[in-house]
């Protein structure tokens, strides 16, 4: 059964607010805000020479596989000039359904450098064909052992009998598993098909994985796999790998997939901007688990691999030396940070963040396997505590951050970050440490729990947390608003939050993350503008704030969503919205005028009908929309409505009123409406009487 509600949860796509996972969403690709500083992608780690082009791209000679990274819609791939430019230098294998991005083949250097001249060109990326990578129950404390005895999950919490992934969706992004272990569901992304691959016949890494993972003996024997071949023994494939998470989006509900897997490395730097690191991210952003390998297992390497992915639980391995006892334990694989990505937030660098022991007799030191065996144990988690596994609680931030404060801290801090105790504990090649899955459980098992704390939010009016509607929370609020203006793109601004402990403990080194999400897809992305750690006095509320400067934005983007998560994974309750609050803002550089803009995008993929329905509680004033019903295909590009505020009577200067407008949509061939978006406006009479001067617009959160 599975264990989570589908209650709407997120603030996009539509204006302002939006909850559109009450079906599989397709939509408009998203663009991230990365992509669209000026139309490029700037000061990215694999770019020096700041020509838009990937210098892996620039000592390639012949034909190559890349990735163009746009920085605006793609509209209707059959008429879209960008696609018919492409076309003419090579063959498109894959458009981007969720990221604006397009796979073309057979292009050379010089092409390359042409084609991110182009407008719309954010970044070429080269297509590189990652490879595979070539542990231990009793020194991760799963296993009972002479060492340790029953300090583990084996003795303490029904291992594998009551405590094995029951109802939890793992999914492989590998080479494809025999037949030996049972398939929930499986896509071949090499041939774009929704079958249970076939493994590869020459490297079988796939079924060696889930050996660690499903099935008699291994982690969670008794979670669902969901089989998803990403390349052969040639290493991963880019468009299938890209093919196969869009996948993931599309069916994570139907499907049940709560936790993904990628177990293989690149070869060079990775700084979480790319393509591929920013679906991760995205997945992590609905509630899916992204548990990804950091690099080879080779020493001091880079990290290169998908965990450098913000969101992701980035993983790497020590040498366990055939030994149970972990004080005798290595690690001298990959060296971390990951490259740095510009933002001031050094916490989301510290790559890798988790060491899982792998190496017992007989067996390779594997990242592969540490990553696998994570994957389980990650599994585990949502099986004891299924408030984890509810996409619709965000708690994915929350799971990594248990198995960071759990973990076991080993060689010395390379950092100055104090997290998640009150000295530095991050070391390069230990990450945040090594796995403890006893100490993991112990620490949310309910005799822990017992008189800890709840955290949640608490509106700065001291309002209940969520607000009504949610998308405009109540606890989380803006300089600008403070001040009774809007958000300015490029002028420094604050955002602040204030988080409630609802006691009796005393919560310390708290990580609060702070997102901002621009109002122009039918995508639940953040851009992620960092984390503040805080300590949170029991039954008392604490003010966090986070610095900011509002991202330039595109002509009519200037609508969105900041999004402010509480990522505690020792907290004891995580359902009904509890740790996530989201505000709508507005973006713009000059005084609102009397018709306020925003955008309306299809979130299903098909074809579909939008009702736009206002919720006005101000007698003396009217709302207007320019459409209020329409329908749009499922690759047509944000729509632009105008709202226009009238006052009824004249009013004195400084009268403000708050409209809600609500969007409804009704996918073709259907007859069930979905609450897709919603979009706060507050609409304030100027310096002038109101019957002289039409009154200017403020998208407020107060």
């Amino acid at each position: 059964m599975t264990k989570r509600s589908r209650r709407p949860i997120s603030c996009l796509f539509v204006m302002v607010a939006a909850a559109f996972f009450v079906a599989p969403a397709f939509a408009t690709p998203w663009t991230p805000a990365e992509w669209k500083e000026h139309g490029k992608l700037h000061n990215w780690v694999r770019d020096t020479n700041h020509n838009f082009v990937d210098d892996l791209i620039e000592t390639q000679s012949g034909q190559m596989k890349v990735i163009v990274d746009l920085n605006q819609c793609i509209g209707d791939p059959s008429t879209s000039q960008i696609i018919q430019f492409l076309r003419t230098y090579g063959d498109i294998t894959h458009v981007g359904k969720y990221l604006s991005f397009v796979i073309v083949a057979g292009i050379d250097r010089g092409e390359a450098v042409t084609i991110a001249a182009r407008p719309e060109v954010a970044m070429v990326e080269l297509a590189g064909a990652d490879k595979w990578l070539a542990d231990n129950y009793r020194a991760t404390k799963v296993q009972n052992s002479a060492f340790y005895g029953t300090s583990t999950l084996e003795g303490m919490f029904g291992w594998p009998a009551t405590l094995n992934g029951s109802g939890v969706g793992i999914a492989f992004l590998d080479t494809g598993v025999d037949n030996s272990f049972a398939t929930a569901h499986g896509y071949n992304g090499l041939t774009n098909t929704e079958e249970n691959p076939a493994p590869d016949p020459v490297v079988d890494h796939a079924t060696w994985m889930a050996s660690w993972v499903f099935g008699p003996g291994s982690l969670a024997p008794s979670a669902s796999l969901i089989d998803i071949k990403v390349g052969d023994q040639n290493g991963v494939d880019e468009t299938a790998l890209l093919r196969a998470l869009e996948k993931i989006y599309e069916k994570k509900t139907d499907w049940n997939i709560n936790v993904i897997t990628l177990m293989f490395s690149g070869s060079a730097q990775l700084d979480g901007r790319e393509a591929r690191q920013q679906m991760l991210d995205l997945l992590s952003g609905v509630g899916v688990l992204v548990v990804a390998g950091c690099g080879e297992n080779s020493a001091d390497v880079a990290v290169t691999g998908p965990g450098a992915a913000t969101r992701a639980i980035g993983v790497s391995t020590a040498d366990i030396h055939n030994t149970v006892n972990r004080a005798d334990d290595t690690a001298t694989f990959v060296k971390g940070p990951r490259a740095n990505d510009g933002d001031i937030d050094q916490l989301d660098d510290l790559k890798p963040e988790v060491i899982m022991p792998s190496g017992e007799s007989g067996t390779a030191i594997s990242n592969s396997i540490a990553t696998a065996m994570t994957a389980g144990l990650v599994g585990l988690v949502l099986d004891y505590n299924p408030q984890m596994a509810d996409f619709a609680n965000k708690a994915s931030g929350s799971v990594k951050d248990l198995l960071i404060r759990s973990a076991e801290n080993k060689g010395s801090a390379d950092t100055t970050v104090a997290y998640p105790k009150a000295a530095p504990t991050w070391d390069q090649y230990w990450g945040f440490g090594e796995i403890d899955a006893f100490a993991a459980f112990t620490n949310i098992s309910p005799s822990a729990q017992q008189g800890r704390t709840d955290l949640t939010f608490r509106g700065f009016d001291d309002t209940a947390h969520p607000s009504s509607p949610w998308y405009y929370s109540h606890a989380v609020e803006t300089q600008s608003e403070r001040n009774g203006d809007n958000i300015t793109t490029g002028v420094p601004n604050k955002i602040f939050a204030r988080i409630l402990n609802d006691g009796p403990q005393d919560a310390e080194r708290v990580r609060i993350s702070f997102g901002f999400y621009p109002f122009t897809a039918g995508i639940p992305k953040f851009y992620d503008i960092g984390s503040q750690i805080i300590n949170i006095v029991k039954n008392t509320v604490q003010e966090v704030s986070m610095d900011w400067v509002p991202p330039d934005l595109p002509d009519e983007e200037t609508h969105g969503c900041i999004l402010v998560t509480i990522d505690y994974g020792y907290d004891i309750r995580f359902s009904g919205g509890s740790n996530f609050a989201q505000k709508n803002i507005r973006v713009h550089d000059t005084a609102s005028p009397a018709v306020f803009t925003f955008r309306v995008e299809n979130t299903f993929p098909t074809k579909a009908e939008i009702r736009l329905e206002v919720r006005n509680a101000n007698q003396d004033w009217s709302l207007t929309l320019s459409e209020n019903k329409f329908f749009m295909e499922d690759y047509e590009c944000a729509r632009a409505i105008q709202a226009t505020a009238t006052p009824l009577v004249p009013m004195e200067p400084g009268r403000e009123a708050l409209f809600f407008v609500t969007a409804y949509t009704r996918p073709w061939a259907t007859e069930v409406w979905h609450e897709t978006g919603g979009v706060a406006l507050k609409a304030r009479v100027g310096k002038k009487p109101a019957n002289q001067v039409p009154p200017t617009f403020l998208l407020l959160d107060k």
